[in-house]
């Protein structure tokens, strides 16, 4: 075991005469950090000898540790960081110890049933669980040491995503750029409320990024580490308009960090040296903001810059009736069913008028005495 930089472990083993090193992750103490070794199977990982023999029972465990040297730094740091975690609390504890060929398709879904119902997991977490499990189980395939996938060729069903977006109007929106005090806390929410761009694609733009009234999305900043976008198609420009622009020329006119190179968001508190941190504005800022000027957000219901990207989709479609293939290409999404299916959700004006022509048609109106009165006492 050896510690590189802070608090990170690496293990370390050597391997045909060269020497492997596998990231274990930030743990204050060398006793932590082997524990964490012995959780994701290391040890039988570095002492078991490879082999393509089927004679040999290879566990589980041991196909996880050779994934995650070998596969898992091609993932996003955000994905890496979810997927160790999966790993940890309940993939490895409960399947690092059997033999990978004896996991059958029934024994896994029973088991990704039971994360849904009896340790309440919601259904889009217990979905990425089954991904990460059958991509290791496609990279132990590769290997020779698996002869089948059991998490392909079926579905979880029942398993939807619980996310309810809060949807903020244009009129809510400004009121919380008003109630923002820092002038950079009110650009970022103009911006993100306008493009759609996700909360680590704004704060990881550069000054730079913004060139003939577009914004490059180059990078993002998240878990304060600098990654790619999170998919092709967020790596698309997007429309920045004239009245965005004089406002972010407003902010960067007086900002303390205004050259091309530096952040449009930084740390004041890192002086400049890093992007903000969005969580902490969401939370000591954005979220006090919304709820004194009126927008409901039900207890424990998730809120942040997200919501402006599901807000803008909702305008988009339901209210200013954008035209699918813009909408799709202003917040760059693959296909436009994601945002019809997932954003775009919201009781418009125009519903409660359809409604009121239904009742009309009916002929129901408040003057009419539809019900019968109360029985006198």
């Amino acid at each position: 075991m050896k510690r590189k930089g802070g608090d990170v472990w690496y293990f370390r083993y050597r391997r045909s005469g060269n020497e492997v090193a596998v990231k274990i992750g930030a743990f204050p103490t060398k006793a932590a950090a082997r524990r964490e070794v012995d959780r994701l199977g290391l040890r039988e990982q570095a002492n078991a000898p490879l082999t393509n023999d089927k004679a040999v029972t290879v566990r589980y465990g041991r196909v996880v540790g050779m994934w995650l040297k070998k596969e898992l730094s091609t993932q996003a740091v955000t994905s890496q960081n979810g997927i160790r975690s999966y790993l940890r609390r309940h993939i490895l504890p409960k399947w690092r110890r059997i033999p990978v060929n004896e996991i059958k398709p029934k024994d896994l879904r029973d088991w990704l049933y039971s994360l849904h119902d009896d340790e309440e997991l919601n259904g889009e977490t217990v979905k990425k669980i089954k991904r990460t499990m059958g991509a290791i189980f496609a990279f132990g395939m590769f290997e020779e040491l698996a002869l089948s996938n059991p998490a392909r060729g079926w579905r979880l069903k029942g398993m939807k995503s619980e996310y309810e977006p809060v949807i903020v109007s244009p009129t809510d929106t400004m009121r919380i750029i008003d109630a923002l005090v820092n002038p950079l806390h009110k650009v970022l929410v103009l911006l993100v409320a306008c493009t759609g761009l996700r909360a680590s694609e704004a704060v990881g733009l550069r000054w730079g990024d913004i060139r003939d009234g577009v914004i490059h999305v180059l990078r993002r900043w998240s878990a304060a580490n600098l990654d790619e976008p999170k998919t092709e198609h967020s790596k698309a420009p997007v429309a920045c308009h004239s009245t965005l622009l004089h406002f972010l020329g407003e902010w960067r006119r007086i900002s303390p960090h205004a050259s091309d190179s530096d952040w449009i968001f930084p740390s004041l508190k890192m002086h400049g040296r890093i992007p903000m941190s969005a969580g902490i504005f969401v939370t000591d800022y954005l979220r006090p903001a919304a709820l004194k000027v009126g927008v409901v957000i039900a207890d424990g219901q998730r809120f942040g810059l997200h919501s402006f990207r599901s807000s803008l989709a909702t305008w988009m479609v339901s209210v200013a009736k954008t035209d699918l293939k813009t909408a799709q290409g202003s917040l760059r999404w693959k296909n436009p069913q994601i945002m019809l299916d997932r954003y775009a959700r919201v009781v418009t004006d125009e519903m409660v008028a359809a409604q009121g022509r239904f009742l009309e048609s009916c002929g129901i109106g408040v003057e009419r005495n539809l019900l019968p009165s109360p029985a006198s006492d």
